[in-house]
């Protein structure tokens, strides 16, 4: 693939060349996020009614990293805000500093559990983090699974 039209910050360069485009773009993200979230008492915790097809719009061409920060800060405003104080949801709750904070940490690892060769530390965690929920409920010795994201 021929990234010499893509923007700096497109990848992180292995070699650190565009360290300082990445920690420009984690910053105005990390920004927005901050900003969202530390401000979720201000908004509605329903989510504005409006036409997503306008703000899920995907471009034919490339677009300017500030006109895809204001559509990301589009998208966020138009989410649902389950940090309202008022919020009241089965099924959500306000996420955790640290959950953010992981799935940073994942996204850049970018290690997928399909085998331990390819994830040797989260493979050998997984049994052990479903030991201590199985241990919680008092589910025994014998208790197993498998940890995995739920799609409606």
């Amino acid at each position: 693939m021929n990234h010499s039209e893509s923007p700096l910050s497109a990848f992180i360069d292995p070699g650190g060349c565009n360290r300082q485009e990445i920690e420009q773009l984690v910053q105005q993200v990390l920004d927005l996020v901050l900003s969202h979230t530390t401000n979720a008492a201000q908004r509605s915790p329903l989510p504005p009614t409006s036409n997503p097809s306008e703000l899920a719009n995907i471009p034919e061409t490339s677009i300017p990293q500030s006109t895809l920060l204001d559509r990301l800060q589009g998208l966020m405003a138009e989410s649902m805000n389950p940090a309202h104080p008022g919020y009241i949801g089965h099924m959500d709750s306000i996420p955790t500093t640290l959950s953010i904070v992981g799935d940073l940490v994942a996204s850049a690892l970018n290690n997928n559990m399909l085998s331990v060769e390819m994830s040797p530390v989260f493979s050998r965690l997984e049994p052990l983090l479903l030991k201590g929920i199985a241990d919680l409920f008092g589910l025994g010795d014998r208790a197993g699974g498998v940890l995995n994201s739920f799609v409606a």
